[in-house]
């Protein structure tokens, strides 16, 4: 209970009225008498402050009389006490305290009227604020963590943030220490540089690092946040979210393991591959392919597969990769054998396959391209192929020409068992003799013709043309010499050719011999010689002025076994036959071009 001196009364109240906003303040007997009254809340009310005096509680307030005079009587009697009072539109906060007269020692009450009403909306507005917010972070799925000042171990941290960790909220204490024995060793560096790496101008962050969950297993997760800077550019407290990523960090190791272990495998493949987009561009490009092409990966990007060149083998193969591409993104698979010009490699047999790469909505996100060089194996299937070929004709041409002497001298061996005529026996012996020389001749030829076909493996010599040709022509000098034959030679362009001596040899001798033997009548020989290259390999033509050849009628005739073309005694068909075989051998071929009575040419691809 305050004591203070009556005639002071008066002074103190004003003071109190003036430091308390929208207040007002009423002084009264032990009678409910005001002895004093002062503020603007009375006014705001209808109350005339000087009307009031001496006025009873009941003659100022008679239809709230019984409700105050309890407080009335509680604060004569000595009491301090609060009450809210609240009207339809206003809020009252009304403080009750005693105050006793020293000279009299007389008793007076005073009620101090605080109008709170925007207080109490302020409050009322945080209130709703405050819900509103924890039903926020209640309905997201980050945990929120707020550290007021980084000097201090204290945070806080939501229900979600300890649910997030494994635990009930506050089952631990939210401090850094307990934030600090959760990290991960190897992410505690990174996360407490974070205040020290930001400035109030670039105040958000984001990190991601692992903590220990209740289980005791570490799970990624991302934090995100901003701090507040003090006035002179220090940090003093950080806010922020706490969200799970560990799933998407597992799905990016997956990603990132299966991009290593794909591009492992790429890289490191035998055979040609290539990652495009659904319209053919590449987007990845194996390192043999590169090679291949003779190109980097960064000339490649962009472009399609199917811009390769613009020869005749290019565009067949353009025309096949546009259709493949095409073919892919309708969902099929395609594989064919093509022709390409390689930049390395010349021309290569590929085997090229196309395969859709489907995304999880089933669209088609890439075309994976492998192709594999068949070069080897086509070229071997076409060697086996010509061989097969060979090898029938083979068995044809012996069939075929044994079988005439052979059957010759079985006929004279029946008519010698039935003829006693001695003269006759003598004619029979005589053309069984001749027949049998023809067989041992036809049987010793194609011996020679298999020894050549098996002889693949015969060593090749560096032929000198110019001296291959001065030898044959030293040794063929009797017959060029009678015939007056001229020679026409232009090796420059190819001086060399690398084949088997004895073969080069037998070339040169029997296609100038045949030249010469089938001269035209009405004119000197001319032999025309030349060599060139073409595509890398050697071409040898060999051109005459001679009688020529019907090509019309004998065209498939004229490399054969005992084939020959015109009434000459000396005309056996066996030189060319033998040629033939040679260069075969060698994976070379020869071809013919004539016209009858104008001569013929020769020409052999080594």
């Amino acid at each position: 209970m305050d004591r203070i001196k009556s005639s002071q009364i008066p002074l103190v109240s004003k003071g109190i009225v003036s430091s308390i906003p929208n207040s007002s303040i009423l002084i009264f007997d032990s009678d409910f008498r005001y002895v004093f009254a002062e503020g603007e809340e009375l006014i705001k009310r209808g109350y005339k402050p000087e009307d009031m005096l001496g006025k009873t509680i009941y003659e100022i307030l008679p239809e709230r009389y019984t409700y105050i005079l309890p407080f009335y009587n509680r604060a004569i009697g000595g009491e301090n006490f609060q009450i809210k009072l609240e009207s339809a539109e206003d809020t009252y906060l009304v403080t009750f305290s005693c105050i006793k007269a020293d000279e009299d020692g007389y008793a007076y009450g005073m009620a101090v009227t605080q109008n709170i009403t925007e207080l109490v909306r302020t409050e009322r507005l945080l209130e709703e604020q405050k819900h509103l917010y924890e039903a926020v972070i209640d309905a997201i799925s980050a945990g929120v963590w707020h550290w007021p000042d980084i000097n201090k171990p204290t945070q806080l941290w939501s229900k979600r943030y300890f649910e997030l960790l494994g635990y009930q909220e506050n089952e631990i204490e939210a401090s850094l220490d307990n934030f600090t024995s959760l990290i991960h060793p190897d992410d505690v560096k990174a996360a407490f540089a974070i205040h020290h790496q930001h400035t109030p101008a670039h105040p958000v962050f984001y990190i991601e690092y692992r903590l220990k969950t209740k289980s005791g297993i570490y799970k990624w997760y991302l934090a995100s946040g901003k701090i507040t800077f003090n006035q002179n550019g220090e940090a003093a407290s950080m806010l922020g979210s706490l969200i799970d990523i560990n799933d998407r960090k597992i799905a990016e190791d997956s990603l990132i393991n299966a991009t290593l272990k794909f591009r492992g495998i790429f890289n490191n493949v035998s055979s040609y591959m290539a990652l495009l987009s659904p319209d053919g561009a590449y987007v990845e490009c194996s390192p043999s392919l590169l090679n291949l092409r003779r190109k980097n990966l960064y000339e490649v990007l962009g472009t399609y597969i199917w811009e390769i060149g613009e020869s005749p083998i290019d565009k067949m193969g353009s025309s096949i990769l546009k259709r493949f591409v095409a073919d892919a993104n309708n969902g099929i698979q395609s594989k064919e054998s093509i022709l390409f010009n390689g930049d390395t490699l010349g021309t290569v047999y590929l085997t090229v396959s196309t395969k859709p790469i489907y995304d999880t909505n089933r669209k088609i996100a890439f075309i994976i391209v492998e192709a594999h060089d068949i070069t080897e194996i086509t070229e071997a299937k076409n060697v086996l192929a010509n061989q097969k070929e060979q090898l029938e004709n083979f068995a044809y041409i012996t069939s075929h020409n044994l079988r005439a002497p052979a059957a010759n001298i079985n006929m004279l061996v029946d008519l010698l068992k039935h003829d006693t005529e001695p003269e006759n026996k003598d004619q029979y012996l005589q053309k069984m003799s001749q027949s049998a020389s023809l067989l041992i001749e036809t049987i010793d030829t194609l011996a020679e013709a298999l020894k050549i076909r098996n002889n693949i493996d015969i060593s090749k010599d560096e032929n000198n043309l110019q001296s291959m040709l001065t030898k044959v022509q030293g040794e063929l000098a009797a017959i060029i010499s009678n015939s007056d034959a001229l020679f026409t030679v232009n090796f420059d362009e190819c001086p060399t050719i690398s084949f088997p001596k004895e073969y080069m040899k037998s070339i040169f001798m029997n296609l100038i011999t045949n030249s010469i033997k089938y001269a035209s009548a009405n004119r000197t020989p001319h032999i025309t010689i030349s060599s060139y290259k073409k595509n890398e390999n050697p071409v040898l033509v060999f051109s005459d002025n001679g009688i020529g050849i019907d090509l019309n009628r004998h065209s498939g005739k004229i490399f054969g076994l005992y084939k020959v073309f015109t009434r000459r005694k000396d005309a056996h068909g066996v030189g060319l036959f033998l040629v033939k075989n040679q260069i075969e051998s060698q994976g070379g071929n020869i071809g013919v071009s004539s016209t009858l009575g104008a001569g013929a040419t020769f020409t052999i691809h080594f």
